[in-house]
């Protein structure tokens, strides 16, 4: 080829306007030929990462399918009246719901993102003195999810159902933590002549949102928008790698962590943590309500109120001690209510050390002991 003044170009000269396959190109166009190169070379490392999210997605799907063969329910699975299946673990002198004669049955409430494993230091100190049922809610553990709209009442009413279908019609005492407080105080309210008694162990308040501030609910939203993605998560097995709750896993017994481990990373688990997660300004005025149409504070029965005595890692002193104020307001509704402080506890060790969970087990044996006076 020539330009218009006769002199002759070569390949070389001419550059980008014959391509590495000997076709012409057009020389003023450049960037377009870099441009398809780099979608070119995008699509690939596209379809490289759908690759390997495919193979992640396959991956973790055959370790869930392994952890439900292997990690198996230790209680009761009971098929409620609407079809899902509800886990509830009885462990009591002889494992039966009959067999503490005739001391209340204690109930375990686990708190958001807990399951009936997290109750496994409490509820083997419990046991050696009366029955005690730990249960999964809606979604966690070994219990099927609920397509319904979430609320402290249907809560309520699917361990009132459950309980039954065990053998256990009342009295109870209730043991509540944190979130799982707040169901124990609607359930009591909700079905007063089952209830002997609570014990609620640094539990939510309805007005917590408001007294911690600003920075509690921005924490929230955080939380909130976190859990939204971590279902997909799952799905991709990040939390097998990141395990994030490795922590409480090494703390409860080998079993129990090996159950809490199975059915915290799967994506049914993460979905029923974001779920409460984002209903929680919901579920606290409803748990207000709730206990204010009721007859008398607590439905009137002897109440222990458990605080926390050191914030977990990240909380600021503030907010520890107005959680404490708040716990203290609590008790106070009742002449029948009594508050406390584990000093050396935090939020979650109340449950998962060992010592602490002895102290908590200690507490609740003398509410069993004065509903029993009574």
């Amino acid at each position: 080829m020539t330009t218009p003044q006769g002199h002759l170009v070569t390949d070389q000269e001419r550059g980008d306007a014959v391509d590495p396959d000997g076709q012409e190109t057009d020389p003023q166009q450049p960037r377009r030929s870099l441009g398809r190169r780099i979608v070119r070379a995008v699509g690939w490392a596209g379809a490289g990462l759908v690759g390997l999210l495919v193979v992640a997605v396959g991956l973790t799907a055959i370790l869930d399918a392994v952890d439900r063969r292997q990690v198996q329910a230790p209680g009761e699975l009971v098929e409620l009246a609407d079809g899902r299946v509800l886990h509830l673990d009885v462990a009591g002198p002889d494992g039966a719901p009959d067999a503490a004669g005739e001391r209340p049955t204690v109930v375990l409430e686990a708190g958001a993102g807990g399951t009936a494993a997290t109750f496994a230091w409490l509820q083997a100190e419990l046991a050696e003195h009366t029955t005690v049922v730990a249960y999964d809610r809606a979604g966690y553990g070994f219990s099927d999810a609920d397509d319904a709209p979430l609320d402290a009442a249907s809560t309520a009413e699917d361990l009132h159902e459950g309980l039954g279908l065990v053998g256990v019609d009342g009295p109870v005492v209730l043991v509540g933590h944190s979130l799982g407080a707040g169901y124990a105080r609607v359930f009591a309210a909700s079905y007063p002549e089952q209830v002997a008694g609570l014990v609620l162990l640094d539990p939510v308040h309805e007005a917590q949102l408001d007294e911690l501030g600003p920075e509690e609910r921005a924490s929230l939203e955080e939380a909130q928008e976190q859990l939204a993605v971590a279902p997909f998560l799952a799905r991709l097995g990040v939390f097998r790698l990141s395990d994030p709750q490795a922590d409480v896993v090494a703390a409860l017994p080998e079993e129990a962590g090996e159950r809490h481990r199975a059915k915290s990373v799967t994506a049914g688990g993460m979905r029923a943590y974001g779920a409460e997660m984002q209903a929680l300004p919901e579920l606290l005025e409803e748990i207000g309500r709730t206990e204010a149409a009721a007859a008398e504070p607590f439905s009137g029965v002897p109440v222990r109120v458990i605080s926390a005595g050191t914030g977990e890692e990240g909380a600021s002193p503030e907010s520890r001690a107005t959680m404490a104020s708040l716990h203290r307001e609590l008790a106070d509704r009742s002449p029948a209510a009594a508050h406390s402080v584990i000093d050396r506890a935090d939020h979650l060790s109340l449950l998962v050390e060992p010592a602490h969970a002895e102290e908590v087990a200690a507490e609740v044996i003398h509410l069993l002991d004065e509903v029993h006076g009574r």
